[in-house]
């Protein structure tokens, strides 16, 4: 097993833990001494799983995208852009992944948004600037219950399970499509 099989199986297994406290805490509501801190509790780490979850997929292309670099003329800091924008760019004109036979991609993106508004998010609060990306990738994705007043994201256990099916899927879609890795 690879640190990136053994990483999406410890996300998973804090998935299922974090799912569990969730139905203890709905069955037994008098343990919790305060229901602001508890939600505010279990709100970050689900935010903490969808921010580390994209950034084992950036982490993952960059270890296909360095090795590129001695093969080339152009280096991945020569591009403007973020991060993801920055490898997927580097590695469609390298001709090293062709994002577009790669069917997760687009739902990938999606999540990236929704990473980005958790990120960029004033106390929890969406930007306003992302307010529109925010809502046209949940409903892309279905998922349209996490957005609370058009401000605030709050995921569940079975959100992060999906997300986490198709990042694991994604990684296992570029691998085969890539030759050496």
């Amino acid at each position: 097993m690879d640190i990136y099989w053994h990483e999406l199986n410890a996300y998973k297994a804090e998935i299922h833990k974090l799912n569990v406290e969730i139905e203890h805490a709905i069955k037994n509501k008098k343990e919790i001494k305060n229901l602001t801190h508890f939600s505010l509790g279990i709100s970050n780490r689900t935010n903490l799983m969808v921010v580390g979850l994209c950034s084992l997929v950036e982490v993952f292309l960059y270890e296909i995208a360095k090795p590129e670099e001695d093969k080339n003329s152009f280096k991945i800091e020569d591009l403007s852009g973020n991060g993801l924008k920055r490898l997927k760019t580097y590695l469609s004109r390298t001709g090293k992944v062709n994002f577009g036979v790669i069917p997760q991609w687009g739902t990938f993106e999606k999540i990236y948004d929704i990473r980005n508004a958790l990120v960029h998010s004033y106390g929890g609060l969406i930007e306003t600037s992302s307010i529109n990306n925010v809502k046209k990738a949940v409903k892309i994705l279905k998922i349209e219950s996490i957005l609370i007043g058009d401000r605030r994201i709050r995921l569940t256990s079975e959100v992060l399970l999906g997300f986490h099916k198709e990042i694991e899927s994604l990684i296992s879609s570029i691998r085969s499509s890539v030759s050496g890795i």
